[in-house]
């Protein structure tokens, strides 16, 4: 499979640059959000979220923020928010993810897009620690990733991550202990690389 395509004029650090998988998570964004609120969670340049929006994804959404803890995407996130033309509703939040709260965004939220770091700390790492910090889950795991976007949805809301296929199983289990994110619907795509595992999970919506 070839890199799908995407806008050529993303800025990115050396050494980091995204891959053909965020451009498959993007195309997994509902095509309609109208009125929502969205975030990309742990996005790094920005490129998860910016090419869901260009593929004419999230279409009506009111805000999609951004949210990133190292600060070495600063430069590169600022320059693709100016550069897209959806200015106007982007909203960078600086921010480990396992801190944030509803009140820390202005509310909870309608949907989450996320392509976190996959590698347990305990497998072979990088000697690069900011290349550390993005593939290993040196800042948290699945379970934490999955409790978190537990506290930012609201009720009915939906979340797309993209996970190694071999690692499927875990995302399973910790699923089964969130209580009120259940798993909608599983995509297994092959690619170099291995299979990818795009999973969409919905929040309880609770009694009506």
């Amino acid at each position: 499979m070839t890199l799908l395509s995407y806008d050529p004029d993303y800025l990115q650090p050396p050494g980091l640059h995204f891959s053909e998988d965020s451009v498959l998570l993007a195309l997994r964004a509902p095509k309609f959000l109208p009125n929502g609120r969205a975030a990309d969670l742990g996005c790094g340049c920005g490129v998860v979220g910016l090419e869901a929006l260009n593929k004419a994804l999230l279409l009506g959404i009111k805000k999609l923020f951004f949210i990133e803890k190292n600060f070495i995407f600063e430069k590169y996130l600022a320059f693709n928010i100016k550069n897209s033309q959806h200015l106007a509703r982007l909203t960078p939040v600086w921010s480990d993810w396992r801190d944030l709260t509803p009140d820390s965004l202005g509310g909870s939220l309608d949907y989450i897009i996320c392509n976190p770091p996959w590698f347990p700390v305990k497998s072979r790492m990088s000697p690069n620690y900011d290349r550390r910090l993005q593939r290993q889950e040196l800042a948290g795991d699945l379970g934490d990733l999955l409790k978190t976007v537990s506290v930012l949805l609201r009720p009915g809301g939906s979340c797309t991550i993209a996970w190694p296929g071999i690692r499927q199983d875990s995302l399973i289990r910790l699923l089964s202990r969130t209580g009120d994110l259940k798993l909608s619907r599983a995509d297994i795509v092959t690619r170099k690389g291995g299979h990818l595992l795009l999973a969409s999970v919905r929040k309880d919506p609770g009694p009506f």
